[in-house]
């Protein structure tokens, strides 16, 4: 998988973005064709479990790749932002598709928002992923290491080598944002549903 060749993947990927930067005709048609295999398997993970032909993985990926580089000044700079801002694109995705799949129901029959180890993000309800996109948007300002650490593993997929190798941290790291971030994610999300806990009398 290209996310484990390590530095020769991330000099590719990062001496790319460089070009793509600087204006070089066919910079976006290479970068395509070095991140194409791996946003794909990683489509496939993440729409496991959805219903049946409602979103394809290649769908999915050309969705992702044209938002990435339609995002203006904020052009990846390396392999790290990259896959960072395609964990993004692809929440939003997921939650677009999933508000055009489902009529939004007011009041009473909204269910709490969960995490359970990886995300199921097409799976809830349009409140439930809001809350979810939401409780990330927080996490970014409170702890960017852990926010990037959780889109690699829990919205895009990776496993806990393949995010150590992007985001160029030990296995151990890793594992210990993951395990940070998905407590405070739990702790965020339940106040959105219930409030912040409040002292007693």
């Amino acid at each position: 998988m290209a996310v484990e060749n390590g530095d020769h993947a991330a000099g590719e990927v990062t001496v790319i973005l460089e070009r793509l930067r600087a204006g070089y005709d066919g910079a976006a048609d290479d970068l395509y064709r070095l991140v194409y295999e791996d946003l794909r398997r990683l489509a496939r993970q993440r729409l496991a479990g959805m219903p049946a032909g409602s979103v394809q993985p290649t769908m999915l990926v050309h969705e992702v790749y044209l938002r990435l580089m339609d995002r203006g000044g904020d052009t990846p700079r390396n392999r790290r932002h990259f896959f960072f801002l395609a964990g993004r694109a692809m929440m939003d995705i997921l939650i677009d598709r999933a508000r055009k799949r489902r009529a939004v129901k007011r009041g009473g029959d909204r269910r709490r928002a969960t995490l359970s180890g990886a995300l199921e993000l097409a799976q809830g309800s349009i409140e439930e992923l809001q809350d979810i996109k939401e409780a990330y948007a927080v996490l970014e300002q409170v702890d960017q290491v852990a926010a990037e650490v959780l889109r690699l593993r829990d919205i895009i997929g990776l496993s806990r080598d393949e995010a150590a190798a992007v985001m160029d941290l030990s296995p151990a790291t890793i594992t210990r944002e993951t395990m940070y971030g998905r407590a405070w994610l739990r702790r965020r999300i339940e106040e959105l549903n219930h409030g912040p806990d409040q002292p007693e009398a």
